[in-house]
């Protein structure tokens, strides 16, 4: 079968594509094609974190299902099964699978060359996380994506990936340390993600507690080689035994300087709103924390825009945190309402012009932090992993120590470091020079 795997979303999201199409190809000798034209198989692996993407994957999925055998799997499956049932047009060719469930993928798709298919549905759930043992079609040969946990331990009142991934499942250290040992000596992956629901709830389910400061000592003290390792998205609370430790351990080369904190805003009030557990001060003192023993830090974090009963005085207090703590990422989202959440009950929303209004302003200042955190490396000659094949022919990206993109209109390998001076300074990424 000629089969053609769609992503949205995470870098969890990612993982799993990459695993499936491995698992096609490895398992069944099924062809991947690049288009969907050239497919009599489409896997749709869906995302619905936000309103806008969750439309965009009901467009897609009446789209192919009218055309295509469908797969349908991701986050969607396990909030709107229900409305994937009733929405398409002939239910035998279209079948879901939750993403728990994504290592079924082979038999779904033998389910489909049957001669008198019927409608399968498989939303099951995982209830322990361990070794994939199926090789990954990657997206990009450089890089290793390893999950480490799914679920989280938090209840945000606006989210719905606690509804999908349920309550953090670990992968042991050992485990993780194999994975990543195969990718970086077998199959010569030069940067590994650390990614999961929540990085910063790794390990409080395992017997012993782990964290994720010990992983990372578990991967510094037993897979040698010239790498880089990006730890994924933490929730800042759940450092508050750790950080210490996972700061002298980030001072190691093979570890981008690179904090990826949420705060979502920067009133207190709306924190307790979202039921969110830390606050904006506690935020600010990881920050200066981090950046105090490790100058070169970049930080990045999310921030949300118009949440329900947000006026104008929480909406300075965001744009006064950004302006102490200067992240150089903000992954800005105007709020939506997510279904099945607290948030999307409310009474008091924000209306869309003032969510708009407010969302400008923190991009606009998100942008004044980073060129003036970006200005600091014009002129200066660093070493950079290239990592990524830019837009245009012979133009490639680098990642600097920090975790900056470093543009390059030259053609260097991916997977090979190059000395580099930069020569200019964008808000969202910088220019070189190969020395």
């Amino acid at each position: 079968m000629k089969i053609y795997v769609e992503n949205h979303g995470c870098s969890a999201n990612l993982a799993t594509a990459e695993r499936m199409a491995g698992k096609l190809l490895t398992q069944q000798q099924h062809q991947l094609v690049s288009s969907p034209e050239n497919a009599d198989i489409v896997v749709l692996n869906t995302c619905v974190v936000k309103q806008n993407t969750e439309h965009h994957m009901k467009a897609l999925i009446k789209s192919y299902s009218r055309t295509h055998k469908l797969i349908v799997t991701g986050c969607m499956t396990k909030i709107q099964s229900d409305w994937i049932q009733k929405n398409v047009p002939q239910k035998e060719n279209v079948a879901i699978l939750s993403p728990d469930m994504a290592e079924d993928i082979t038999n779904i798709v033998s389910h489909f060359q049957q001669s008198t298919p019927q409608q399968i549905i498989r939303l099951g759930e995982l209830t322990t996380f361990s070794t994939i043992t199926y090789t990954k079609k990657r997206t990009n040969p450089t890089i290793g994506i390893i999950e480490i946990s799914r679920g989280c331990l938090s209840h945000c009142t606006y989210c719905v990936v606690k509804f999908i991934r349920g309550r953090v499942k670990s992968r042991t250290p050992e485990d993780i340390v194999k994975e990543i040992t195969h990718e970086v000596h077998d199959e010569g992956v030069k940067e590994i993600w650390l990614t999961a629901t929540d990085v910063g709830a790794y390990g409080k389910d395992l017997k012993p507690r782990k964290n994720i400061a010990d992983l990372l000592e578990s991967i510094l003290d037993n897979v040698d080689g010239n790498y880089r390792i990006r730890i994924g998205m933490l929730t800042y609370w759940s450092l508050r035994k750790c950080f210490d430790k996972l700061l002298e351990l980030m001072k190691d080369e093979r570890v981008y300087k690179f904090l990826h904190l949420p705060i979502q805003s920067g009133s207190n009030r709306i924190l307790r709103a979202m039921k969110r557990v830390g606050t904006s001060e506690e935020w600010l003192n990881f920050v200066y924390r981090a950046r105090k023993e490790i100058p070169t830090m970049t930080i990045a974090t999310d921030i949300i825009a118009g949440f329900p009963g947000e006026i104008e005085e929480d909406h300075l207090k965001t744009l006064e945190l950004l302006r102490a703590g200067r992240p150089e990422i903000v992954n800005l989202s105007k709020y939506s309402d997510r279904p099945g959440t607290e948030a999307s009950k409310a009474t008091n929303k924000v209306p869309t012009h003032v969510i708009s209004r407010r969302s400008k302003q923190i991009h606009e200042l998100r942008r004044q932090i980073a060129l003036k955190a970006y200005q600091q490396y014009v002129s200066k000659e660093l070493r950079i992993l290239i990592n990524k094949a830019g837009k245009k022919e012979n133009q490639v990206i680098g990642r600097t120590g920090s975790y900056v993109p470093v543009l390059l209109d030259e053609h260097v390998p991916l997977g090979e470091f190059a000395y580099v001076k930069i020569i200019q300074a964008t808000p969202t990424h910088l220019v070189g020079q190969l020395v």
